[in-house]
């Protein structure tokens, strides 16, 4: 077994150079011999004198926040999910999602991007917009939060977690048109 760079360092007083390269820190390599790099853009390219290995690390630009913008989309969302007066978990529910997905969209650090779940947004805010021409906004939190007759008892909430989104909307256009249940 070859000794160690240390116990080489010991016996001979010279340190032992490994043959194969040494990891740096975020995962960049380094080989032995001068390493070059040069700035380009939001970019530093670094390579070895022998040219051997390359590695590109981006950078943001000066001046750039570390923190991301708020979407429309992560805007909508909370709003959505404010107005309703739900939780992040009731909202996740309803949208057939996880509570963590929620969360990461109202900061923005993903966005939804999957069909179904754009689809099922759609819905809810024209619900939501409906809702608000024929309601107050109690009267409108008060249609999903509590039990209602023309849904079998269920709440709104319960009737959308179930896909129900017609079935909701429907309760809403009776009450705009003064049909009510």
């Amino acid at each position: 077994m070859p000794a160690s760079p240390a116990k080489a360092l010991r016996k001979t007083g010279k340190k032992k150079e490994s043959p194969s390269p040494k990891k740096v820190s975020q995962g960049m390599r380094r080989v032995t011999g001068e390493v070059s790099q040069k700035k380009v853009g939001h970019r530093t390219e670094s390579a070895s004198e022998a040219g051997k290995i390359k590695f590109v690390r981006r950078t943001s630009p000066q001046g750039a926040s570390s923190t991301p913008k708020k979407t429309p989309i992560a805007k909508s969302l909370k709003t959505l999910r404010t107005k309703l007066a739900l939780s992040m978990d009731t909202f996740a529910q309803v949208l057939q999602v996880t509570p963590r997905t929620i969360s990461r969209w109202e900061k923005a650090d993903t966005v939804p991007s999957n069909p179904a779940d754009i689809a099922h947004i759609k819905k809810l805010e024209e619900i939501v917009a409906f809702g608000l021409m024929v309601y107050s906004l109690e009267g409108l939190q008060s249609l999903f939060t509590e039990a209602q007759p023309e849904f079998g008892g269920k709440t709104g909430i319960a009737m959308l977690t179930f896909g129900e989104y017609e079935s909701v909307m429907s309760a809403i256009a009776a009450d705009y048109e003064g049909l009510g249940y």
